[in-house]
């Protein structure tokens, strides 16, 4: 679709670089925008339109329809992507799908018939025909996948590659042999909103595990998951997390000799905001875990960052700047939120940090606290 207005004329009546076109049938559209002003200036936009075919899927339906309405509707959604293509959209009706999906590359919507029911969520279930594998393969594609309950596999989505957005589904009860029992991403970056990931289970990552990709994760709730080694719900290695209004609780790093109960942090950096962390288990570290190279605040302004990691002796070191702190008072070393932390009794422990910063009008002082009371 070509159309072009100027100030002399404009077919839609309006001299403003707007105009309305209705497609007739689904596919790609390349369209051309140009507009010309009196002064015969010209400025000229070409974008792509893709125009969505539906595809109906139905517990009852038959492959060997056609799919485009739900008295014609497909059985499996994985003969609905292979028809479907890159850029339609799924609408998959309730029911059980007992189906080992691969997008094989095509990047498309698939979604149940309301994303935003979690009783539809509930009754739209995808479960892994052969639990050898996971339950959806996603290599490089930026799929859009909407309102399943996904369960029963070798994992519960493996990502490759690409950018696809997960929202309003449920990823629970699967055991992966290897990482991420929940959900496996390499060199990615999904987005993830409105999601719960439970009773899942794998070596590292019992929910997530994340290996040099970006992930933007919002809205979601982790819990029950358990890995076998480290990271009860989180395991990230090398890699950029972006957390947002999440609830990570109830979930287990091997209690014998496992690391962070809620997240393992191994070389990567982590930005949680309006998160809650807290009732997971582990060996050490019971909800966050970094190691040498892992999370560090991402703020240009930080002036000091007292970790009290070190688990022993008097001082409490600042990674940031030069006001290495001294414990006073008898206090003890434990656990915090991650890694170390100290235990003060309420009457003489303290540490003493120098004369801090002195060239500041304003300052903020962040600490996560235990208190001995709820």
């Amino acid at each position: 679709y070509d159309y072009t207005e100027t100030a002399v004329s404009h077919p839609d009546g309006a001299f403003d670089g707007k105009t309305t076109h209705v497609y007739s049938n689904p596919g790609h559209y390349t369209v051309t925008l140009g507009v010309k002003n009196s002064q015969n200036n010209a400025a000229t936009a070409t974008c792509i339109v893709y125009v969505m075919q539906a595809y109906y899927v139905d517990p009852n339906g038959n492959d060997n329809n056609d799919g485009l309405s739900w008295a014609r509707a497909f059985r499996t959604i994985v003969h609905a992507i292979i028809v479907a293509n890159d850029h339609n959209i799924i609408d998959v009706n309730k029911g059980t799908y007992k189906e080992n999906i691969d997008f094989n590359g095509i990047t498309c919507t698939i979604t149940s018939t309301d994303p935003n029911n979690w009783s539809v969520t509930a009754g739209t279930i995808i479960e892994a025909n052969d639990a050898n594998f996971s339950v959806i393969k996603l290599t490089d594609v930026d799929s859009i996948i909407k309102g399943f309950t996904i369960t029963g596999g070798n994992g519960g989505i493996y990502c490759e590659g690409g950018s696809p957005t997960i929202g309003n589904c449920v990823i629970r009860g699967n055991n992966c042999t290897d990482n991420g029992g929940g959900m496996w991403d390499s060199n990615s970056s999904p987005i993830i909103n409105d999601c719960f990931f439970v009773e899942n289970e794998a070596n590292y990552g019992g929910a997530l595990y994340n290996y040099n990709s970006s992930l933007a994760i919002a809205n979601c709730v982790f819990s029950k998951n358990t890995a076998d080694v480290n990271g009860g719900a989180i395991y990230n290695n090398n890699s950029l997390l972006y957390l947002v209004n999440c609830t990570i609780n109830g979930n287990d790093a091997n209690t014998s000799n496992g690391y962070g109960g809620a997240m393992y942090n191994q070389g990567s950096a982590v930005n949680l905001t309006n998160c809650i962390v807290w009732g997971n288990l582990a060996f050490q570290a019971e909800e966050i875990y970094n190691d040498n190279n892992g999370w560090v605040p991402n703020d240009p302004n930080l002036v000091d960052w007292w970790k009290l990691d070190e688990t022993s002796g008097a001082a409490a070191n600042d990674s940031a700047g030069t006001n290495n702190g001294t414990l006073y008072g008898g206090q003890g070393w434990t656990s915090g939120i991650i890694q170390g932390g100290l235990s003060f009794d309420g009457v003489d422990d303290y540490v003493d940090c120098g004369s801090g910063p002195s060239n500041y009008d304003n300052i903020t002082v962040s600490a996560w606290m235990k208190t001995s009371t709820e």
